[in-house]
């Protein structure tokens, strides 16, 4: 039978494993004792395997968890790859076993990804496995972590092999400092840990604010690089700088969010200003 479906209040299946193998036998899915990496996939409606396709389908409350990734949603789907059948039937070999590397867990409706502090939602998340990477859409995509969120209107886009988030649409990076930068894109870079951006890029109706024991510190251009590690925000074309009731204009400026020291350039050469006196 190349299609089986398996219902009960409560369906809790060892499917599959990335890069470590699974044996297909028949109707039936072996975990290997020792594999780590295997994939679990709970549900409380249905779990469907269509082997002609290829692919794994968990409805109803789907859970799919993968080493130290867990997947939440109405509808979860796994697609998986047979290598050793391909190889076989490449071969010329009659053998219809083989190793099955798990390529993409797909998350539908309320969709949820946690990993460690991180828990990314959407309406749908689709996580290439090969790739290392997450697509978020639907339902105000947002990332949160203990240190920063990500939030969008359009798509969310973490890619774990290359430690890059890109937001679209009305996006916006709060960091923990209290500091916010917003933009139609934002493109981000992490850390090692992944713990903490070091590089925001905001491109589009960009703005950065800076909360500020004299006042806070406001900032919109259009586009703005943001480098944390020395605290200085770049700012290019149609810039206004805010301070209180202070306002600075000119195509250029650099601001030290650390230290609130700012500077403005014009291409004309001429910059312009309104201060307002505090006393």
């Amino acid at each position: 039978m190349d299609q089986f479906s398996l219902r009960s209040n409560s369906i809790f299946a060892l499917l599959c494993c990335l890069a470590i193998s699974l044996s297909l036998q028949s109707n039936s899915v072996y975990a290997q004792e020792n594999d780590s990496g295997k994939l679990i996939v709970e549900a409380d409606n249905s779990l469907e395997w269509r082997r002609q396709e290829q692919l794994y389908i968990a409805i109803g409350n789907a859970i799919a968890i993968q080493a130290d990734i867990t997947l939440k949603a109405d509808r979860i789907e796994a697609s998986y790859k047979d290598d050793d059948k391909q190889q076989g039937e490449a071969a010329g070999s009659d053998n219809s076993e083989g190793d099955i590397n798990i390529t993409r867990i797909k998350g539908s409706g309320g969709a949820e990804l946690i990993r460690g502090d991180i828990i990314a939602n959407a309406d749908m998340i689709d996580y290439n496995m090969v790739d290392d990477r997450a697509v978020l859409t639907g339902g105000n995509p947002r990332v949160v972590s203990p240190r920063e969120q990500v939030t969008a209107k359009t798509s969310i886009v973490y890619n774990r092999s290359k430690r890059e988030v890109v937001a679209e649409g009305n996006a916006a990076i709060m960091l923990n400092d209290g500091r916010y930068l917003k933009a139609n894109r934002v493109f981000a870079t992490l850390n090692e840990e992944e713990n903490d951006f070091t590089f925001v890029q905001a491109i589009g109706n960009a703005e950065v604010f800076s909360p500020k024991a004299t006042g806070n510190q406001e900032a919109r251009a259009d586009e703005i690089e943001y480098t944390k590690d020395n605290g200085i925000a770049i700012l290019t074309g149609s810039v206004e700088m805010l301070e209180g009731a202070n306002v600075m204009k000119g195509d250029r400026a650099e601001i030290n969010l650390d230290t609130g020291v700012s500077s403005i350039t014009s291409d004309s050469g001429r910059v312009g200003g309104v201060f307002t006196s505090t006393n």
